[in-house]
């Protein structure tokens, strides 16, 4: 009977052995798992259509008084439209939120400014000035906008030059409240 319960107790013991190391082996398993899903590329969702049009929305929503804090020159004067040259390439920036990095691309210059105050011209164009208007003298550049999963937080960059040691960068911090997009605070990164 004593090699019984010993011969109980080792194969007690061998099958706790097996099970912690079983257990391990699953732990591991879901550790990795959740690791690899966590890190996963997320390039995907920075150019989806549904991001792509977030950004559009954003600019509609911003540009014409981030413009207009930014260009002193007319500000006073409401019955004059300011003139901007802007490039249609939006700079690569990293996305804080999502952890990845995302390319330049190309966007539509019109749908971006849909309905604002000024006017925009694709860098290199002719200037050619209407009625009422007055040229800033300004090239915008404008980045990707970082934006949150939930859409509801992001930054992009604005950089104005206007000429030899003439311009500035800004981060524009922005969240949505209430459903329209508004400027949280923003910050000028260099100036010459």
């Amino acid at each position: 009977m004593g090699q019984d319960a010993a011969s109980k107790r080792h194969h007690c013991r061998n099958t706790n052995v097996v099970g912690n190391m079983l257990m391990r082996v699953v732990l591991l398993l879901i550790l990795t798992s959740t690791i690899l899903l966590s890190c996963q590329d997320k390039t995907s969702v920075v150019n989806s259509p549904a991001y792509q049009d977030e950004e559009i929305i954003v600019y509609n929503q911003l540009l014409d008084n981030l413009l207009d804090s930014i260009s002193y020159r007319v500000r006073q004067r409401d019955t004059v439209k300011q003139v901007f040259f802007i490039q249609d390439t939006l700079k690569r920036i990293g996305n804080s939120f999502l952890n990845t990095e995302f390319d330049a691309h190309k966007f539509s210059i019109e749908k971006a400014t849909h309905g604002s105050r000024h006017r925009f011209l694709r860098t290199g164009d002719t200037l050619k000035l209407n009625d009422n208007e007055v040229f800033t003298e300004y090239q915008l550049t404008i980045s990707r906008v970082s934006l949150d999963d939930s859409f509801t937080n992001g930054l992009f960059v604005v950089e104005t030059y206007c000429g030899d040691l003439c311009g500035a960068g800004y981060i524009i911090e922005i969240e949505k409240v209430d459903a329209k997009w508004t400027i949280k605070k923003w910050k000028m990164m260099w100036v010459s």
